[in-house]
């Protein structure tokens, strides 16, 4: 079973020469309860609005937890209620855990930054949670991609050698012998967006197993070795792309992407 994930906060202007000690104290507490620690996060008195940067770290770290050594870390009179809408906090100093699951309770902190920046953390947090949402390309069957030409013991679902890029998710491969790479994308990324990205590219218009979408290829492939398509999601789009690792293979990319797509399209959530 994986472990919940939770972030560290400590002022170091509040534990001054006990910093070592309190950032030793967050990170045994919280492997004693069962967390897994992604980062402490350290402000000093001079971090401007330092409850929205902290509160910004949870989400998008998606932690169920922020340790602390004691309130005092935190500015104002009583309990970050802002904060405690999102995660549970743990002051290890006195063994505390204050539960966001019991917010009537809570004395209410006033906070000039989570007002100004309200609206910038509710869509912070839709993105945060669209993520998981996502349709997985991982979910497609071997014999899916060895219908279109893909070894699945090639597969990987890593973007640019990350694990997790927040609202993208991939799986792709390459064919054996390597001659192209196909990658499959799930994203939050709409066509309109694309259209943006990329203002000095020609988008054309196609249809796929009566599913509408774009072909386009990145500007910056001036050899022809790439084609990408895009079909509208209810959550941002799906991405088919191929990539020609052989110049010298017959087979066109937008020729190998259409093939691809053919099978992998009426796959699609709709």
């Amino acid at each position: 079973m994986s472990r919940r994930t939770a972030i560290g906060y400590i002022r170091s202007d509040v534990s001054t020469d006990r910093q070592p000690w309190d950032e030793s104290r967050i990170r045994s507490t919280a492997q004693c309860l069962g967390y897994s620690l992604s980062k402490i996060v350290v402000f000093s008195q001079r971090t401007p609005e330092p409850l929205y940067r902290l509160m910004t770290s949870v989400i998008r770290c998606g932690a169920a937890a922020v340790f602390t050594p004691h309130l005092d870390h935190f500015d104002g009179d009583g309990l970050p209620r802002e904060l405690i809408k999102l995660a549970d906090l743990i002051t290890v100093d006195d063994e505390q855990t204050y539960s966001r699951y019991a917010l009537s309770d809570l004395p209410t902190t006033s906070s000039t930054a989570i007002r100004k920046h309200g609206n910038a953390l509710g869509r912070l947090f839709s993105k945060h949670a669209g993520h998981f949402l996502l349709w997985d390309p991982s979910t497609l069957a071997d014999a899916v991609w060895r219908q279109v030409g893909i070894d699945p013991a090639t597969l990987s679902t890593t973007i640019g050698g990350f694990d997790r890029v927040e609202g993208f998710k991939r799986c792709g491969g390459q064919d054996n012998p390597r001659t192209l790479a196909l990658d499959v994308w799930s994203q939050l990324y709409t066509e309109e967006d694309f259209r943006r990205k990329h203002a000095e590219v020609e988008f054309t218009p196609i249809s796929i197993a009566d599913r509408p979408g774009l072909q386009f290829r990145p500007i910056t492939d001036r050899r022809g070795d790439q084609c990408h398509l895009l079909f509208p999601a209810r959550q941002g789009s799906f991405g088919i792309n191929v990539l020609r690792l052989n110049p010298r293979t017959p087979s066109l990319p937008a020729t190998k992407a259409t093939e691809a797509a053919a099978v992998i399209v009426p796959l699609l959530p709709r």
